[in-house]
C-alpha cells in the first residue's frame, strides 16, 4: 500500500486547516502535512500527534512546495484548507496510482451550495476535468512525487500554479478524474457574485492560454 501525503496549504483559515487534518490522522499509510507562512497570525498551528506543520514564504505554490519538501509520501495530494474529501475516497486514489502509466489526478468537483447557479458552475467545472482532463487546485490535485520532483514542483507564480502543473503532468502520463468528490467552500463566489466570479475565471484561463504572464494575470485578479 502506497504512503500518500495530504498537504494543506493554508493562510489566514483560522482553525480549519487543523479540523481537516484530524479526518485523516488515524488513517494507515497516510500523512498530513499543514503549510503554513511565517506572518500568517490567524491560522492556528494545531498539535496533534504525527501532523507535521511547515512554516515558510508565503505563497500558495511556495507552501505547497515546502510541504511536498517534508512529504515521505510515494503520492502527493494537495488539499486546500477549505475543500474537503472523504477519508475512504483514498482507496480511490491508490487504485487510480496501481497503474504505472498515471502521473497524477484529481477529484470530481462539488461546490457546498444548493444554490442553483452553483450547481451550473458546478457541473461544467466537472465538463472540463473529466474531457479536458484539466482540473483546478480546489479538486484535491494528486501527482505521483516522482513525477512532481522531476517537473520540478509548482512553478513559484501567483496564479495558475495549478493549470501549469496538470499541463506538465500530461506530458508525463495519464491525468485521471475520480468520481469521488472534493467539496469546496462557496465562499469565492458568493463573496464576487457567481456571474462575476465565472466571468474572471474565463477570461484569465483564456488570457493565460493566449501567453501572458501568471504575474500580469495577478495584477488584473
Amino acid at each position: 500500500m502506497e504512503l500518500i501525503s495530504i498537504i494543506i496549504p493554508a493562510w489566514r483559515e483560522g482553525s480549519a486547516p487543523g479540523e481537516l487534518a484530524k479526518r485523516f490522522m488515524d488513517l494507515p499509510k497516510v500523512e498530513v502535512i499543514i503549510s503554513l507562512c511565517l506572518e500568517d497570525t490567524q491560522t492556528v498551528r494545531p498539535k496533534l500527534p504525527r501532523l507535521k506543520v511547515v512554516e515558510g514564504a508565503k505563497g500558495r505554490a511556495v507552501q505547497m512546495n515546502s510541504g511536498a519538501r517534508e512529504a515521505r509520501g510515494d503520492v502527493l495530494l494537495f488539499l486546500h484548507a477549505d475543500t474537503s474529501i472523504e477519508p475512504g475516497s483514498l482507496n480511490s486514489v491508490r487504485e487510480a496510482m496501481a497503474r504505472q502509466d498515471v502521473a497524477g489526478g484529481a477529484y470530481r468537483l462539488a461546490i457546498d451550495s444548493p444554490k442553483h447557479t452553483l450547481k451550473l458552475v458546478e457541473a461544467g467545472a466537472n465538463l472540463r476535468s473529466r474531457f479536458l482532463k484539466m482540473p483546478y487546485g480546489d479538486q484535491a490535485i494528486f501527482v505521483r512525487k516522482t513525477v512532481f520532483d522531476g517537473i520540478g514542483g509548482y512553478e513559484d507564480v501567483p496564479l495558475m500554479e495549478d493549470v501549469r502543473l496538470i499541463t506538465a503532468m500530461k506530458r508525463r502520463g495519464k491525468v485521471v478524474i475520480l468520481s469521488d468528490a472534493a467539496r469546496t467552500s462557496a465562499r469565492r463566489w458568493e463573496r464576487e457574485g457567481v456571474w462575476r466570479r465565472v466571468t474572471k475565471n474565463l477570461a484569465l484561463i483564456t488570457l493565460h492560454q493566449l501567453g501572458v504572464s501568471p504575474q500580469k494575470l495577478a495584477d488584473y485578479y
